[in-house]
């Protein structure tokens, strides 16, 4: 059933007494060959305690549970984790978009209790929040970890006490939104949201036309979630025929590329994608589609064709008046008060529009009120 679903969650799960062993190569499966996504969550049935030392799912998971003395699988006690330079990138992590004001706001969160032993990161994987009160032979103690392996990703929290991030902030006055909005940004992760891939595009504008020459731009990052300094990125340009078209790209800044000027040479629902490599390192891929219209010659020409309209006024029996300067046209709107108003090739009097008019029903209505007042 794991290709039905998009990640998997274990949260404090000792696997031994519900499933075999073998089981665990399908959920590593679901990680490099069907892009799953797989978290693991800390506590005294996970991780080392848990029996995945040496199981297939260690193999993808972003920590390395190797080299912890018999005894030292889970440290008890509170303790304040920080952020690696990792962390203060990563749109996981990210919950103010001000990095002054993100770091603010991770060091204003309660102490975390209880932690699970991880020597380092291992390969594909990056430490975004350590323990700096527990040592290994690398350094503080992995708390918070992110990997990718094969089209895959996997996280590991070291820990099974985030819960504070909610009920005790909220205790202290906090905002306790903050666990909420962690939990959904690292599934939106796990699960590929585009909005959190290391190689983006941007959409080209709307209202593209057949003929024009657009360049498209990608934005890319490397797996610290950093600008991509030197990245190779490569692309095609494909039409609604499946024809396709090779793309030049160049670094215009750290992170930011374009391709160099492409003509879109007809109508239809098109398609551009980008993928990017820096060094050894495979970044990511991403597409999009866009429309394009009909080639409209209307819009390469701006203003009055005038001996269109010439033409026009004489198989009609009118006139163009042109209004640089000559007064026809102000006199020609002048025009329009007049009594007698030409429509639709009917001529319509209005006797009332004038003076004498209107001195004569006045003149009517005050009569009819004398002899009403008098001979009544």
């Amino acid at each position: 059933e794991l290709p039905s679903f998009d990640a998997v969650i274990f949260a404090n799960f000792d696997y031994a007494a519900y499933v075999p062993r073998r089981y665990l190569k399908n959920v590593a499966d679901f990680v490099r060959e069907a892009g799953g996504g797989v978290a693991m969550l800390g506590g005294d049935r996970s991780f080392g305690l848990g029996g995945y030392i040496g199981s297939p799912l260690a193999e993808v998971l972003p920590v390395d549970l190797r080299g912890g003395v018999p005894g030292s699988e889970f440290r008890s006690g509170p303790f304040r984790p920080r952020l690696t330079p990792t962390g203060l990138s990563h749109p996981v992590l990210r919950w103010k978009q001000d990095g002054e004001d993100n770091r603010k706001l991770w060091e204003s969160l309660p102490e975390l209790d209880g932690l699970n032993w991880a020597w380092r990161a291992r390969g594909g994987g990056v430490v975004a929040a350590e323990a700096p009160q527990v040592k290994t032979e690398y350094g503080a103690a992995p708390v918070i970890a992110f990997g990718e392996y094969g089209v895959g990703r996997t996280m590991a929290v070291m820990t099974d006490s985030l819960w504070r991030w909610k009920s005790v902030n909220e205790a202290r006055g906090g905002d306790p939104s903050v666990y909420r909005d962690f939990w959904t940004r690292a599934l939106r992760w796990l699960v590929h949201d585009p909005d959190m891939e290391l190689v983006r595009l941007s959409p080209p504008v709307e209202g593209l036309r057949a003929g024009t020459r657009v360049r498209f731009a990608a934005r890319v990052l490397d797996h610290y979630y950093k600008p991509a300094e030197e990245a190779e990125v490569s692309g095609k340009l494909v039409d609604e025929e499946g024809n396709v078209f090779g793309l030049t790209w160049k670094r215009q800044a750290p992170g930011d590329y374009v391709s160099d000027p492409v003509e879109i040479g007809g109508e239809g629902l098109w398609r551009v994608s980008a993928e990017a490599i820096e060094g050894s390192e495979y970044l990511g891929r991403d597409e999009i589609g866009f429309p394009v219209e009909p080639h409209s010659p209307e819009y390469q020409r701006v203003g009055a064709d005038l001996e269109y309209l010439e033409k026009l006024a004489e198989s009609s029996g009118g006139r163009v008046v042109d209004s640089g300067g000559s007064g026809e046209l102000f006199k020609l709107l002048e025009s329009q008060g007049r009594a007698a108003t030409e429509v639709v090739g009917r001529r319509i009097n209005e006797p009332w529009a004038t003076t004498w008019v209107l001195l004569l029903a006045v003149a009517l209505l005050g009569l009819d009120w004398a002899l009403r007042r008098f001979l009544l």
